[in-house]
């Protein structure tokens, strides 16, 4: 039972370790331990090699050169597309796109009214506004065909 209460004292300072500086009662505490108990040290060492794995593996990192320039790229590009002078051609392409679909919308809904064309110049002296009426002329007589 003791010994199981101090398995988990062991523990819980083991943990500690990365966050804080152990008072040294829990230093010999757990220097004792581990020397007493063969899995409290098996423990340990794991976590200390495991620990010593990751600082080696993050601290002499030998960098791609291939891999700084990319990153300073992708970091070119994310500023430049925070500007505005980025976004502008796509703001004026979809401004120009809105103008024309809204020109069509209008043709087909039939809602356009198209003003007569008034001339100028030499006929517009007679003193009446001379405009282009269509017309639309049909035919006199009908076609008549005959089906065999």
């Amino acid at each position: 039972m003791r010994q199981a209460k101090n398995c988990k004292k062991f523990e819980h300072l083991l943990c500690e370790v990365g966050d804080r500086d152990l008072t040294e009662l829990e230093e010999v505490f757990m220097a004792e331990h581990s020397k007493g108990c063969a899995s409290c040290g098996a423990v340990q060492n794991a976590q200390s090699s495991s620990l010593k794995l990751l600082k080696d593996g993050a601290l002499n990192h030998e960098g791609n050169e291939q891999f700084d320039l990319r990153l300073v790229r992708i970091i070119n590009i994310n500023r430049a597309r925070e500007s505005y002078a980025y976004w502008f051609p796509a703001v004026i392409s979809a401004g120009i796109a809105a103008i024309a679909a809204f020109a069509l919308m209008q043709i087909l809904s039939g809602t356009y009214v198209a003003r007569p064309i008034l001339f100028h110049g030499p006929q517009a002296n007679n003193g009446s506004q001379n405009k282009i009426q269509p017309k639309l002329v049909y035919p006199t007589q009908p076609k008549i065909i005959q089906v065999r």
